[in-house]
């Protein structure tokens, strides 16, 4: 498999206002040196786990309580740099969670997704195989995401919906394997895991400010998002196509603030074209022989 893509989700809390998934892309190729250089970071900062919330806030309960202010900005920046060097390409995306609550219907969540996270990985892994596509690769994608318990309904919704792509995949395109290689690791144990909770960190706290749930961006996301908009941009026409104002264009992180006029629109092309309820019938049909 060329590519590794790694998962990170923020607002599963009831409470929070947005739901974001981000996936960050890494060549398999570079998987092992960018684990030697992520322990180098470890070993001399002398820390085990890189959590962002944590680390930023200095919780009181975490390793990062007591660092020094320049030490705590050099390791930050230190992330930003080793997400960038060996990411080839982040996709992002958030809802708020009100306007998905208002607008998509039951039947429509059956498929698109019961829960705002759901929807947003699966946002996220649509768009990370028109990329490959585009690339001319037709090796499967290793998808990862942090551990989590098996009887956990967060991983039954996630793993659940992976299967139902991978039978939609293989019946109508003829492709298989392409949404079968997923795994649950723990976070601590993979660099790629580290740094793709960061970049959903900072892309949930833009999207925060964006919808005007805050009044500004916590410095470290201002400059983890400034970092990440000035990296080389690349080209995908598949996915561009979506996007005119981007002049064919792709940012290497990615993020989609879905709009409510875009959820509005999407509801609207679902139920005059019927384009998705039919698939989820023949899904919910196959489940049913299994």
């Amino acid at each position: 498999m060329p590519f590794t893509i790694y998962f990170d989700d923020s607002g599963t809390d009831p409470n929070q206002k947005v739901a974001n998934a981000t996936g960050l892309i890494i060549p398999a190729g570079r998987i092992l040196q960018m684990e030697k250089e992520w322990e180098n970071l470890k070993q001399k900062e002398e820390f085990s786990d890189f959590h962002t919330s944590e680390f930023v806030f200095k919780n009181a309960d975490s390793e990062f309580a007591n660092w020094k202010d320049s030490k705590h900005t050099r390791v930050f920046n230190r992330v930003i740099q080793i997400t960038c060097k060996y990411g080839v390409q982040v996709f992002s995306f958030s809802v708020n969670k009100d306007d998905y609550n208002e607008l998509v219907l039951p039947e429509i969540r059956q498929y698109a997704g019961r829960h705002h996270y759901s929807w947003a990985i699966r946002q996220v892994s649509m768009f990370a195989q028109t990329w490959k596509q585009d690339k001319k690769v037709s090796d499967p994608y290793e998808w990862l995401f942090d551990s989590i318990k098996k009887s956990d309904p967060v991983r039954k919704e996630i793993e659940s919906m992976f299967a139902q792509l991978e039978f939609l995949t293989q019946r109508h395109n003829g492709i298989e394997h392409d949404y079968e290689y997923i795994d649950f690791r723990p976070r601590t144990s993979l660099a790629a895991l580290q740094c793709v909770d960061l970049l959903a960190w900072t892309n949930y706290n833009v999207s925060l400010h964006k919808w005007k749930y805050r009044d500004k961006l916590h410095p470290f996301a201002k400059e983890a998002w400034d970092c990440f908009a000035s990296m080389p941009k690349s080209s995908c026409p598949r996915i561009m196509e979506l996007f005119p104002e981007n002049n064919g264009s792709l940012d290497w992180n990615n993020p989609i603030f879905l709009t409510r006029a875009q959820i509005e629109q999407w509801i609207k092309k679902e139920q005059s074209e019927n384009i998705s309820l039919p698939y989820m019938k023949e899904w919910e049909e196959y489940r049913k022989g299994v």
